[in-house]
């Protein structure tokens, strides 16, 4: 619990500060906590701010470990990155200038992993730091974490900082933190004078941290910064850059990956057709269902192809961008699949005539005369004991959708295993990304039994 939160939009309103920045300078420099009440070591009451304290808070210009501003990012585009990311959802990385470093943008994210009433921001640190400057913010990397041997807790290091006399006095702290609340009042009294004097020697030690932070920003600082409107939506399977057009100005540009959403359609696909199998019956509804098993395991073969060619050309333009465009990127996908280890200079990567790639001719061929399908009488042909079968039942079938999806995980991990190609961001995750099908059901929507 937080008393005392209006005083923060108030005093935000008054001067013309973001709220988050008002409320990251209280914390940083005022007394604001209530020590030992209410079975919490520290609690926030924003209402013991004084007058004299008020007026001070747009003076004040280094605020540390409270946020994180990230720029020219739409505020809902990271949320919902953030939330994929928890849940094994594969992110497109971005470029590290979304993570501000000198003068912020106009449109920038304020981000905290922790709020106030979950955990004070001064008993902490934070690998970057906030700085207001003729009103302009400017964010600065100051450290980086690291774990320390032997503990279970890791601190931070700074090139420019000592760090070592903070983690001490919020050693001394967070020791006491872990005290049993007293029950007698005199002890309840001199364990909150503890806490209060602990904090007086905690903000001794960060004024002098933030007086080093701001001579670095003295240094460093630059008051260009870039001319782009309001970011664009993005998605998590888009990356996104700012580049310079012809007359110089910034552009957003994106990058938008594909080949993880062909992927995702073939694994929904196959998961879809072994469902299809597992629940048919023999009678009359068995035409149904390999009608069904068709629909489903052509999608299939046909996403996993259009996977490994959105793949093919991704690493092309990735890794061989001088000879990509001028001799392969319009070669057919086998011939693509081939090229690439050899320019990559892994020339055995794959045998034409062993698995994954033998298998890849395979799936190709079923593509192409699923695509370019011939509406003619064609003879039938055997498939796995069963009667005689239609020719597109014996390309499309859960068997072949099964070795469409193993081809395409075979040809990207070997590829990865015998270059220096790093294996896709969304490859290795598939499970926790793939949603299954409900049970009982079919792209038809009858109903199994």
């Amino acid at each position: 619990m937080i008393k005392g939160k209006s005083i923060i939009r108030e005093v935000s309103e008054r001067f013309g500060l973001p709220e988050w920045w008002v409320e990251s300078v209280v914390i940083e420099y005022f007394d604001c906590r209530e020590y030992l009440v209410n079975g919490h070591f520290w609690q926030f009451d924003f209402s013991k701010l004084k007058n004299e304290d008020i007026v001070q808070i747009p003076r004040k210009k280094v605020v540390i470990g409270s946020y994180l501003l990230f720029q020219n990012l739409r505020s809902e585009d990271l949320k919902a990155r953030m939330l994929l990311g928890m849940v094994g959802a594969p992110i497109a990385p971005l470029p590290a200038s979304t993570m501000a470093e000198g003068l912020v943008s106009d449109h920038y994210v304020p981000f905290q992993t922790n709020t106030a009433d979950v955990w004070d921001p001064k008993l902490g640190f934070g690998e970057y730091a906030q700085v207001l400057d003729d009103g302009k913010f400017y964010q600065w990397k100051i450290s980086e974490f690291h774990s320390v041997p032997g503990s279970p807790t890791g601190w931070f290091k700074s090139a420019f900082l000592d760090l070592q006399s903070l983690k001490q006095i919020n050693d001394e702290i967070q020791k006491l933190r872990n005290e049993p609340m007293p029950q007698d009042s005199n002890l309840l009294r001199s364990s909150r004078e503890k806490a209060r004097e602990g904090y007086e020697r905690l903000e001794k030690t960060r004024y002098s941290l933030r007086e080093k932070v701001l001579k670095h920003h003295e240094t460093k600082k630059d008051a260009r910064g870039t001319s782009l409107g309001p970011p664009p939506v993005i998605t998590y399977l888009d990356s996104l850059v700012i580049a310079k057009d012809k007359c110089g100005r910034d552009k957003y540009c994106i990058r938008s990956h594909v080949e993880p959403l062909f992927y995702r359609r073939a694994l929904k696909c196959l998961e879809e057709t072994k469902e299809i199998v597992k629940n048919r019956t023999k009678g009359e509804v068995e035409a149904i269902s390999i009608v069904d098993e068709i629909e489903s395991s052509a999608a299939c073969i046909v996403f996993a192809v259009l996977c490994l060619e959105s793949y093919a050309n991704l690493v092309g333009e990735e890794y061989c961008q001088n000879v990509w465009s001028k001799d392969y990127a319009n070669a057919n996908l086998l011939t693509k699949w081939l090229s690439l280890p050899y320019v990559l200079g892994s020339a055995n990567c794959f045998d034409p005539h062993s698995p994954p790639y033998s298998d890849l001719v395979k799936i190709v061929r079923w593509r192409n005369r699923i695509v370019h399908y011939e509406h003619r009488f064609k003879e039938t042909h055997p498939m796995q004991g069963q009667k005689q079968v239609s020719k597109i039942y014996s390309m499309c079938n859960l068997q072949n959708a099964e070795v469409a999806v193993d081809t395409t995980k075979g040809m990207i991990k070997r590829l990865s295993e015998e270059t220096k190609v790093k294996v896709p961001f969304w490859f290795e995750r598939y499970d926790e990304w793939l949603p299954l099908l409900p049970p009982q059901s079919s792209p038809s929507g009858l109903k199994r039994t």
